[in-house]
């Protein structure tokens, strides 16, 4: 999970400005929780639950979020 505020890109040549719209945070590998695009989630994350919902069923939500909240602990995050 990463929380950001929304890039700003520069272009170097003419200076034009813009911010990534949905398709290009799609393409670069990520899904965003909310409409503001403020958290962002790696699509191998939604990846790896789905993995585990098939291993194991009984695997809830909540579980998969308590997980996340550890390896962001570890992470220093």
């Amino acid at each position: 999970r990463f929380d950001l505020h929304q890039p700003l890109y520069v272009c170097q040549t003419c200076q034009h400005q813009w911010t990534p719209e949905l398709k290009d945070l799609l393409r670069s590998g990520f899904w965003p929780a909310s409409v503001t695009n403020s958290t962002l989630y790696t699509l191998d994350l939604l990846s790896s639950f789905q993995e585990l919902k098939v291993i194991s069923p009984g695997f809830s939500r909540r579980a998969f979020a308590k997980l996340l909240e550890h390896r962001t602990k570890i992470g220093g995050r």
